[in-house]
């Protein structure tokens, strides 16, 4: 033996696999594969090129004392960084080792304990665990497996990992049950279901949040409790305003298994989404839309999607902020606002309030039992004529069929609607004035621009006495301009205040919120809270764009429907 052996200060175990990989302290492995047995690892080294050497020995010798019958091995070799891997024959019986290792210029040997199997204990082994249909069979399997080795491993898998956890293991012995037989060539399988199987045992008895955390984004994966890049990563990652949540509800939670640990992880990122969206109902129903499948509840999402605009305006809304205790109480819930929230009333009785009104009726959904400010069209059962061009705009059939019919709304010549068309500010304050119901005024309009015998003198009067608009400016109210987004959701938040609806405080999350006017930023956030404006698919608001007949319909269709009680 080398002269730079010197008797070890600190004894490291290592545990020998059938057919595994174990680690001490991050540095040392020990394989076994039938009788050869394999110790690699890496030493702190000062010296490229520097030899490192092992001897084996039994059990309770040291080097310093041993003679040459004890050693059952003996070796050395350069090694570029410190970096070593001795495979040798070890025949006999099952018997506990030492690897005594070291380095030409340490100071002392390192001394790390494995216990052998032999070819015939494996065998052995491997026979009763295949053997055990039961968990607590398994439970005897292992235990006559190690013996009286209390490092040993078997089908790589190291016992002394349960004394992290708390009694009974009945689901980690269970969980090795379910995934037999295993082979003596290829273990690799059993050490994976087992140390699967402890950790998920420890994620079940632990209440520390913050450790669930950390261990779930480092081995979530490997429980198969994440998966990597899918629609609950992403929720997780971009949906959610407290993350921490989601695994202060896991603390509160026990997992039997791998399985029910995901099923947990997905209600909690679900629920949590619910509970606390980045972006409000937007979230809600976004989250609830992709998830309803992995997690049972499409019936449900389904039902609230089954509803007109309004309808799931009112839904998704009436579900953020709420913290739901399981699955299934969202689940009632959703059921329960599909239920009532589908419950429609017809908007009917006398004056539109002037110019514009038809006949006819429709049905609205109305979760809340609105009643209208200022009924708008008389109760009937023709049903509305459909428009020629309406194909374009598919997406606000509903809003511009539902207005047309209160009178809010007309057509064009020829049965047009001309949805992509653009609207002016006489136009749309016409539509505000009509949804809000105010009431005839003498009071005379001062704006240069709109002469008395004008088609919108009437609706500016209303308008202008019912603080629904102030104009462009104290002379001029802007006749044929056409009316930018910002100014419309202006019209449509304080005609919304006549109708009786309340807003809570709201942060837009538009990408071009800082080209909002002041005076319009109060609006816009507040409409945006409500659902009633949702910006486009870039994340803008475009403030000083246009919009359409077909957004100014869709628009003033869900404040109808949106009335808090």
């Amino acid at each position: 033996m080398k002269g730079w052996h010197q008797m070890g200060a600190g004894i490291l175990a290592v545990l020998c696999l059938f057919g595994g990989t174990a680690s001490a302290e991050g540095t040392v492995q020990c394989t076994q594969q039938g009788s050869k047995v394999t110790i690699s690892g890496k030493l702190e080294t000062t010296k490229p090129n520097e030899i490192i050497a092992i001897t084996v020995l039994p059990e309770g010798k040291e080097t310093t004392a041993a003679q040459q019958e004890d050693i059952l091995y003996i070796n050395q070799q350069p090694s570029q960084d410190g970096s070593f891997s001795f495979a040798f024959d070890m025949n006999g019986g099952t018997r506990e080792a030492t690897a005594w290792i070291s380095r030409e210029y340490g100071t002392e040997e390192e001394a790390y304990d494995f216990v052998y199997k032999s070819t015939e204990d494996i065998t052995s082994a491997i026979a009763d665990i295949n053997a055990a249909d039961t968990a607590e069979k398994m439970k005897q399997a292992l235990q006559k497996a190690c013996g009286s080795y209390t490092n040993a491993f078997v089908l790589g898998m190291d016992l002394a990992m349960l004394e992290q956890i708390q009694p009974p293991y009945t689901n980690i012995y269970q969980a090795l049950v379910d995934g037999r037989p295993y082979s003596e060539t290829d273990t690799t399988n059993a050490a994976s279901i087992f140390e699967s199987a402890t950790l998920v045992e420890q994620l079940s008895q632990s209440r520390d949040a913050a450790w669930i955390q950390k261990t779930l984004e480092e081995k979530g994966s490997a429980l198969g409790a994440v998966v990597d890049g899918d629609v609950f990563e992403q929720i997780l990652s971009e949906r959610i305003k407290e993350p921490s949540q989601v695994y202060d509800a896991l603390a509160l939670k026990t997992f039997e298994n791998s399985k029910a640990l995901r099923q947990a992880y997905m209600e909690s990122i679900l629920l949590t989404a619910v509970a606390y969206p980045k972006n409000g109902r937007f979230d809600v129903q976004y989250v609830l839309s992709s998830c309803k499948g992995e997690l049972g509840i499409s019936e449900e999402v389904n039902s609230i999607e089954a509803l007109s605009d309004a309808g799931k305006v009112k839904a998704y809304e009436n579900l953020t902020g709420k913290r739901f205790t399981s699955l299934q109480a969202l689940e009632e819930r959703l059921r329960e606002l599909a239920k009532t929230t589908g419950s429609s009333t017809v908007i009917s009785g006398g004056n539109s309030g002037g110019g514009g009104s038809r006949g006819g009726g429709i049905s609205i959904q109305n979760p809340q039992g609105l009643e209208p400010v200022e009924p708008i069209v008389q109760e009937t059962q023709q049903e509305p004529e459909a428009f020629s061009d309406m194909e374009d705009a598919a997406w606000a059939k509903e809003a511009v069929y539902a207005m047309y019919e209160l009178g809010i709304i007309n057509g064009k010549e020829d049965g047009m609607f001309a949805p992509n068309s653009s609207v002016t500010r006489e136009e749309f304050l016409k539509m505000a004035v009509l949804t809000a119901g105010v009431p005839q005024t003498d009071k005379t309009v001062d704006f240069l621009d709109v002469p008395e015998d004008a088609w919108f003198y009437s609706f500016v009067q209303q308008g202008a006495a019912a603080g629904i608009t102030n104009g462009v400016n104290a002379e001029l109210f802007g006749v044929g301009q056409e009316i930018s987004r910002q100014d419309m959701a202006v019209m449509v938040y304080r005609t919304a205040e006549i109708r009786g609806m309340e807003f809570s405080e709201t942060e837009m999350s538009f990408t071009d919120a800082d080209q909002i006017a002041d005076y319009a930023k109060g609006a816009v956030a507040a409409l945006y809270g409500a659902g009633i404006i949702a910006g486009n698919p870039d994340g803008s608001f475009a403030p000083n764009g246009t919009a359409t007949r077909a957004e100014a319909a869709q628009m003033l269709y869900r404040l109808i429907g949106s009335k808090e009680e």
